[in-house]
């Protein structure tokens, strides 16, 4: 093994157990394909494409799941990194997947809503204007639950009439806010699928022109870690004073994800000194933001699949293919490591067939090289590998991973 140039960096993340067998659920994955899912995610994402394109993206969803970023960052794309992995976690066990059925029944919902508190006769005189995008798909729906005429989803900032402004989520007001600053809105009722109710307080008492806050369903406030109600009242001082076109932050129990996409969620950058957007979760097949994103810029992304053993990177280990390099690094330990040219193709064939004979074999006949030199050769890397605990051996009769190491 040789050493890892000073500018090439690892970052990474072991997950939870149960954070991850959440994601697994939530989108009804098969395990063998979560890791591919997530990776996809986080690969269309904007704040990936446009913060954080360091390097190699590297997902591990066999064993205890780990996801490592591998490549040459400055100070802020490393601060950037720590904090998506930092709100991984969290984002994987609150995740709330949408059927469009499920929003088919929140906009009616928020029909009868609006109905209630305003009745019927008031809404057919005013004007319905979306936030894109998620507002798009909310207001159409919007328009056949409470029977609109084409006049009303006509925008007119001239008009004295109030505007009913449509969203799908609102986490905490920025959106709104824009709308605000940006349409020449007299008088507006904002009308959402879900938003908590703090949030909604907060806006009706910042903002002279909107006469009311409407949501289909609200958002429950998650203060479970927190040791008491000051500290999480301090924290949200701290976001707000950070951010000041948020009207209010909070911690959510759940956040929907619907059919076309996840709302956008951030994260302080202490290098930058600002909140970045980060990751996407939501795999393709459950989301039409992360399917139709462009692939243009998207990282090198490399997903780890169990092996067929017996020899397999350690629990620990992640490892990146870089050309005629690997780098290997313990999520646990922090180590990196680098194997080069032979050394590099010798793990790569190991780690795809998974017993020291078959692959000494196939190394020689790759190389066109003898036999019993590969042999030795490849006994003393794993050896070294073994002893700085970045390979194992699983038994052959369970298929189970064991303690001892190869």
């Amino acid at each position: 093994m040789t050493t890892i140039p000073s500018q090439l960096q690892a970052l990474a993340k072991r997950l939870s157990g149960d954070a991850w067998q959440r994601y697994v659920q939530a989108f009804g994955l098969e395990a063998r394909e979560a890791a591919l899912a997530l990776g996809e995610a986080i690969a269309s994402s904007e704040a990936w494409n446009n913060v954080s394109r360091p390097g190699t993206l590297v997902v591990r969803g066999w064993g205890p799941p780990l996801l490592g970023v591998v490549g040459s960052f400055s100070a802020a794309e490393a601060a950037h990194v720590r904090a998506a992995f930092n709100h991984l976690e969290r984002s994987l066990r609150n995740v709330q997947p949408l059927a469009w059925q499920d929003v088919e029944r929140a906009c009616e919902e928020l029909a009868e809503a609006l109905k209630r508190r305003y009745g019927s006769a008031e809404l057919r005189e005013w004007q319905y204007t979306a936030i894109p995008r998620g507002g798009d798909t909310v207001v159409g729906l919007l328009s056949y639950a409470l029977n609109l005429s084409r006049w009303q989803l006509a925008y007119s900032s001239d008009s004295a009439r109030p505007q009913v402004v449509v969203d799908d989520i609102a986490l905490s007001g920025m959106r709104v806010r824009g709308v605000l600053a940006s349409a020449g809105v007299r008088h507006a009722i904002i009308a959402t699928l879900y938003s908590a109710p703090r949030l909604r307080q907060a806006v009706v008492h910042e903002e002279p022109r909107v006469l009311g806050f409407v949501s289909a369903r609200d958002l429950e406030e998650d203060t479970s870690g927190f040791a008491e109600q000051a500290a999480y009242r301090s924290w949200q001082q701290r976001r707000l004073e950070r951010q000041a076109r948020r009207y209010w932050v909070g911690r959510l129990k759940q956040v929907p994800c619907f059919p076309w996409g996840e709302p956008d969620v951030t994260g302080w950058n202490p290098v930058r000194r600002r909140e970045e957007q980060l990751w996407r979760i939501a795999p393709p097949q459950a989301s039409l933001k992360t399917r139709w994103s462009p692939v243009d810029g998207k990282p090198n992304l490399q997903i780890q699949r169990d092996g067929p053993g017996p020899v397999l990177a350690a629990g620990g280990t992640l490892w990146a293919d870089m050309d005629d390099r690997v780098v290997l690094f313990n999520v646990d330990t922090e180590e990196m490591f680098a194997l080069e040219s032979s050394g590099a193709a010798m793990w790569k064939v190991l780690m795809a067939i998974g017993n020291l004979e078959d692959a000494v074999e196939a190394v020689a006949g790759q190389y066109s090289a003898d036999v019993a030199t590969v042999d030795r050769d490849m006994r003393e890397l794993l050896a070294e590998l073994s002893e700085r605990r970045l390979i194992e051996q699983r038994t052959d009769c369970d298929g189970e991973r064991a303690g001892r190491r190869a």
